[in-house]
């Protein structure tokens, strides 16, 4: 669960949330989470705040976690380095139309500006 970017969401027993917050803190970093306690009833509370500080001060009733999802990291590319990547792949056998689409996910680049870079090649 630790890398998929959609958010988390776990039904936790009033004995265990605590235990299961600090076991989501552990394994998956401090991230937003949100705490509803007796969710779609006329009762409802929603906490929020991070992982690491959230705190409950009277567990009774049933609890929903909801933690936000995995963050993307980001990497920038310069135009050189898309170059250099797309110079490799080709040389590899792949063929330049698979090598753009390959570079634009990978690097989450629109397939427009790699697409004008490998007109230079």
């Amino acid at each position: 669960y630790k890398d998929i970017p959609s958010k988390l969401v776990f039904y936790a027993a009033p004995h265990d949330v605590s235990k299961t917050i600090s076991y989501l803190y552990e394994s998956l970093g401090d991230r937003k989470v949100f705490l509803v306690k007796e969710i779609t009833k006329v009762y409802e509370t929603v906490l929020c705040g991070m992982l690491s500080s959230l705190s409950i001060d009277n567990p009774k009733g049933e609890f929903v976690i909801i933690v936000d999802g995995a963050k993307k990291e980001i990497i920038e590319l310069s135009d050189d380095e898309i170059i250099d990547e797309l110079t490799l792949l080709i040389s590899q056998g792949i063929d330049k139309k698979q090598a753009i689409n390959d570079i634009s996910k990978k690097y989450q680049i629109s397939k427009n500006v790699v697409y004008k870079l490998a007109i230079e090649l």
